[in-house]
């Protein structure tokens, strides 16, 4: 929009009502006022935003820093998409990277392939809590589980199935720690170029 310092006084155009200066010192000054009333609307958001994430996470487990760092990598990829920087292809594709390594983090599923095999090869399992430990009036203090499957049926079933359970959570922990070491390289290899 232009601002012209002219005004009209019995027909003819005078110059210098206001001089150009102040014209624009007052364009300035309007501008400069909806851009903070804007500021101050886009950080009552984020706020709020952060206000609701901040509600229904919880601190009692680790796994809900994922969760947390989930939330903060996809307003940042966001940020960046929608924002005046220049998003190279490869700094989104890691960024990409980073959001489903700590998406995996935070679901914590890595034992479901392995478990899955391992239930059909050994059948479903049925699980009976023993009472271990009583107080001075009878009642059980502890419990102990025991875990029957439908395809043991030997005491060499019973060793073999415990071993295939061990290697489940050796491969799930496996899987875990290496998704962990990919999100460190991840960071620290692009974390320089996330920004606007």
């Amino acid at each position: 929009m232009k601002f012209y310092s002219k005004q009209i006084k019995d027909g003819i155009l005078e110059d210098d009502l206001f001089p150009e200066g102040v014209i624009r010192n007052i364009k300035y000054f309007i501008n400069d006022i909806f851009d903070k009333i804007e500021h101050i609307l886009i950080k009552l958001n984020r706020s709020l935003s952060y206000a609701k994430f901040g509600y229904n996470n919880e601190d009692y487990d680790f796994n809900f820093f994922y969760d947390m760092m989930l939330f903060k990598l996809k307003r940042i990829k966001k940020s960046l998409e929608e924002g005046s920087s220049v998003f190279q292809e490869e700094e989104k594709e890691a960024l990409n990277k980073l959001i489903k390594v700590c998406d995996r983090l935070y679901k914590e599923n890595y034992d479901e392939e392995y478990y899955n095999k391992y239930e059909k090869k050994w059948g479903e399992s049925h699980i009976t809590s023993i009472p271990a430990s009583f107080d001075k009036e009878g009642k059980p203090l502890t419990y102990t589980m025991d875990i029957k499957y439908d395809n043991v049926h030997t005491e060499e079933d019973d060793i073999n199935q415990r071993n295939d359970l061990s290697a489940v959570w050796q491969r799930a922990e496996k899987d875990r720690e290496l998704d962990i070491i990919e999100m460190m390289i991840l960071i620290k290899d692009n974390e320089h170029t996330w920004w606007d």
